[in-house]
């Protein structure tokens, strides 16, 4: 009895979101007549990685500058303004060193096609109608490398550098000399871009995922700890953020261990639900005095859940598993129906956190410093083969 009630009480509740789902859906898809309602989409910002990314950008701007006053080069502050360039583009991505490699591609692509145009074509025409001709081509091409997802990155250098390099003049053109005082900073500033993207504060996958990690877990511990609890779209928010970041740092990752994490990261966004969903329920005060201890005694617990120290997940289950086995005890002997029906919906949510904390041990019980090391990479099924 105890078992369905609690099943019954949770579809509501799935099938009143679903409704709820549905009619914003066909909303959006058929808006009434004046009605400019928007979601607001919030972003989180990481002023850890904000740091990482700015010393980044600001010490390969610097270094570039060494090489312009040590090497007393003329063309120094061209090569220091490309380098500036590209890191004003890629500064804020995760991966910056990979798509610096795509812009070099790019900017190869634009260097060789400016030099046929620059040595060898521009200074045939002697109409606008034959220098647009000619230009027609090589701009066709880069237009439609931008339309191709795989070569966006490059065709955006393409695109950037190739009218620079260019520069076509009314009386005049750019000469040989101009040409390659031009060419050669930007290829050199492309490679020394790359190169230091690859060598100060590299990615690092592993730990950035394990960030990640802490920052939800400490999540969990602010969901049960504050004062003034967060909104649950708030929660759902951070956990959509924290799918987009998976999926863009996934790189060489096994498929088992990114399935993995991002299962860690649904079970987190469930339990934050659920803490918040038994916070409301202790604030009521309708629970007895032994159901309210044993679930008071539970998020007592989740307020110190840290993922540094193996016991801490271990102390975190089993106050859970006890607040369970109590509340069941309570909810069989209760008379008051209002009363029962409180302790099912507090049984609801302690069951779904205890489920979720179980079949997500690896996730959420930090031993290794990386949780890659805590998941084999070949997954059960495989191994039976």
């Amino acid at each position: 009895m105890s078992r369905e009630g609690q099943i019954l009480h949770k579809l509501s509740e799935i099938l009143d979101e679903m409704a709820l789902s549905l009619e914003q859906f066909e909303m959006s898809r058929n808006p009434q007549p004046h009605d400019h309602f928007h979601y607001g989409m919030r972003t989180y910002r990481d002023w850890r990685m904000a740091f990482t990314n700015s010393l980044r950008a600001s010490v390969t701007i610097f270094c570039s500058g060494l090489v312009w006053v040590t090497t007393a080069w003329p063309d120094g502050l061209t090569f220091m303004m490309f380098v500036s360039i590209v890191c004003a583009l890629f500064s804020t991505l995760e991966q910056p060193a990979l798509a610096t490699k795509a812009f070099l591609h790019g900017t190869i692509c634009a260097v060789g096609m400016s030099a046929l145009l620059d040595l060898w074509v521009i200074a045939q025409p002697t109409t606008y109608e034959m220098l647009a001709l000619c230009l027609a081509v090589p701009m066709l091409v880069g237009g439609l490398a931008f339309a191709y997802l795989p070569l966006i990155l490059g065709a955006v250098a393409y695109n950037l550098f190739l009218p620079i390099l260019i520069g076509p003049l009314n009386q005049g053109r750019m000469d040989e000399i101009m040409y390659f005082n031009t060419a050669l900073p930007l290829v050199l500033a492309m490679v020394f871009a790359m190169w230091m993207y690859r060598v100060f504060l590299p990615f690092d996958p592993d730990g950035l995922r394990w960030d990640m990690r802490m920052a939800i877990l400490r999540g969990l511990r602010q969901l049960a700890a504050r004062r003034k609890p967060p909104a649950p779209v708030e929660v759902v928010g951070r956990g959509v953020d924290s799918f987009v970041r998976l999926s863009s740092m996934a790189g060489d990752t096994a498929p088992f261990v990114l399935e993995r994490y991002l299962g860690g990261v649904l079970a987190s966004m469930t339990i934050g639900l659920n803490v918040l969903r038994l916070r409301d329920i202790l604030a009521r005060g309708v629970l007895p005095a032994g159901a309210h201890r044993a679930t008071q005694d539970m998020m007592n617990r989740m307020q110190r859940f840290s993922g540094r120290y193996g016991g801490q997940y271990g102390r975190t289950a089993r106050a859970t598993r006890l607040a369970v086995e109590y509340l069941v005890q309570c909810e069989q002997t209760e008379i008051n129906l209002s009363v029962r029906v409180e302790m099912l919906r507090a049984l609801a949510s302690l069951r779904v956190i205890e489920t979720q904390l179980e079949q997500n041990q690896p996730f959420f019980d930090a031993a290794t410093p990386y949780l890659d090391q805590a998941f084999p990479t070949v997954q059960p099924a495989q191994k039976l083969q």
